[in-house]
């Protein structure tokens, strides 16, 4: 990965920079990016009551260009910077006049690399069409919306609230900073994206971050202590995802919630009865491909209208009904359902072809019941609470699907007692509208729930013992997920606050933890 780095030039000092290692050479390796010899620059670098058309700026070692038509650019935009190389000096020039007392900006914006290493930097040359350069600037932090931690490689650009010509940009850096130099009064729109494409201009898809106001007036310079915070924008409403599981389970994920869906299956409604939702935008889908070859799949809905093709195969359309349990491990906490997931939609289940034996005496447990849906089925035991471990046999044939039956399945089944658990009593009195609170272990959330506005505490039991962290969603809208936000409304992401300090819960015990923001304590 080439590392960005850079040299801006000020109006007598002229900062080197060092750029990450390439790659392995015969000889010693350059790790420096080519860097200008500030006192040969010509015209220096900072100038005034700037006439020419052309500027030399010597490198002290060769170089090369790298997509100049595309990384060689003047800001404001009044002309067009053509290049040549010669030597070790790099020329710019240009046919256009400059507008009068204007400070002008041309950016090296990852142009220039070593020959072979392939060493890169960001080179700012400054001047003044007037008597005087513009002087403010205007610094700040770019953060990820969702983890808060600073963003990298990521472009600032200034723009003219006007014009919404750019007047300025720049990167950040590892610790998210960017500082925009050179500037004057006056009115701007302040963006900051990840510009995947180099076209210094944001793109529906990249990520962005923005001020809730569109309007930044620059009178003074100014360091803004409160970050930009960037995300991804929302994908165009589209069925995202779709997987066939044979021989007849479909899986529909979509970039919108589905509500007040329509689905089809070439051309033939889909009774409701044959689809559940997994979550507010997926389905689980069943459907008898039978002889068919290819299927067009239709979801039509309130906030998505999108088709999705499949193609089977012969071995698809002769794939075994397969059972398993959800939790594989066949450890069981007091709290877990025994619950078993077939690849096919279930029309009934033959309990004498069902055995359950308890492990400690070999006796028949025959006191159970069974409760289906769709490719699911759950077993409940009335003395559940006396029993410890079981052996569970499924003989061939005792699930019959729409495609057939299913084979033979031994498994097990060991009943934790409940003291082999913890509980933590979570203390939510400080956030008074609706939220959503994560608790996570390694990193990962293991629960998410939606709350109300004023729960004022929550008791989570059956946890494993370990150590475990919070996030809270500040849930504005009250919908039950993080949401993204909107440049074209100025909508921010919703607030997250994470507790990194973890909390330890021991077995058989209950842990009082309260979540009150640091910088609201």
């Amino acid at each position: 990965m080439v590392g960005y780095r850079y040299l801006i030039f000020a109006l007598i000092l002229l900062l080197s920079a060092c750029a990450q290692i390439g790659t392995i050479s015969g000889g010693p390796q350059d790790t420096h990016a080519p860097k200008p010899i500030a006192k040969k620059i010509d015209p220096p670098n900072g100038s005034t009551r700037f006439m020419v058309k052309q500027v030399e700026i010597p490198f002290d070692e060769f170089f090369r260009l790298n997509n100049p038509n595309i990384n060689i650019r003047i800001v404001p935009s009044h002309t067009t910077i053509q290049s040549r190389v010669k030597g070790k000096s790099l020329f710019l020039s240009w046919e256009d006049d400059l507008e009068p007392n204007t400070t002008y900006a041309i950016y090296l914006n990852n142009a220039v690399k070593d020959i072979t290493e392939s060493n890169d930097s960001i080179i700012q040359y400054v001047f003044s069409t007037g008597d005087k350069l513009d002087t403010l600037s205007y610094s700040l932090y770019v953060t990820d919306a969702w983890s808060a931690k600073p963003v990298s490689s990521c472009l600032v650009g200034l723009f003219d609230q006007e014009t919404d010509e750019l007047r300025s940009f720049t990167e950040t850096d590892k610790s998210g900073f960017a500082k925009l130099n050179y500037l004057k009064e006056g009115n701007y729109r302040l963006v900051a994206f990840m510009d995947e494409n180099g076209d210094l201009e944001q793109q529906d898809h990249e990520a962005i971050a923005f001020q809730a106001t569109d309007q930044l007036e620059i009178t003074t310079s100014v360091a803004d202590s409160f970050p930009l915070r960037l995300f991804t924008p929302r994908l165009e409403p589209a069925i995202r995802t779709s997987v066939f599981i044979p021989p007849g389970y479909f899986l529909i994920g979509a970039t919108r919630p589905i509500e007040d869906e329509m689905l089809s299956i070439n051309g033939d409604k889909i009774d409701s009865a044959h689809y559940v939702r997994l979550a507010e935008d997926s389905l689980q889908v069943f459907f008898d491909v039978g002889e068919l070859s290819s299927v067009e799949f239709v979801l039509n809905s309130k906030n998505v209208q999108d088709t999705a093709s499949f193609r089977f195969s012969a071995s698809d359309r002769e794939s075994s009904i397969t059972l398993r349990p959800f939790i594989g491990s066949g450890f069981t906490s007091p709290w877990d359902s025994v619950s078993y997931f077939c690849n096919d939609f279930i029309k009934a289940i033959d309990t004498s072809l069902i055995e359950i034996v308890n492990s400690e005496d070999s006796s028949f447990i025959r006191n159970y019941s069974i409760d289906n849906s769709y490719n699911s089925f759950t077993l409940s035991f009335e003395n559940r609470k006396e029993l410890k471990s079981l052996k569970v046999l499924f003989k061939k044939g005792a699930i019959t699907t729409t495609n057939g039956s299913s084979k033979l399945l031994n498994t097990s089944l060991t009943f934790q007692s409940e003291k082999k658990y913890g509980s933590l009593n979570v203390q939510l009195g400080f956030y008074k509208d609706p939220i959503i609170l994560m608790l996570n272990r390694n990193g990962k959330a293991v629960q998410t729930l939606p709350l109300q506005a004023g729960t004022e505490s929550i008791n989570l039991e059956g946890l494993t013992p370990g150590d475990y962290s919070f996030s809270v969603v500040r849930d504005a809208n009250n919908n039950g997920r993080w949401d993204v936000g909107d440049y074209e409304t100025l909508t921010q992401p919703e607030l997250v606050d994470h507790y990194s300090s973890s909390t330890t819960v021991r077995a058989n015990w209950e842990v009082d933890v309260s979540l009150i923001p640091i910088n609201e304590e």
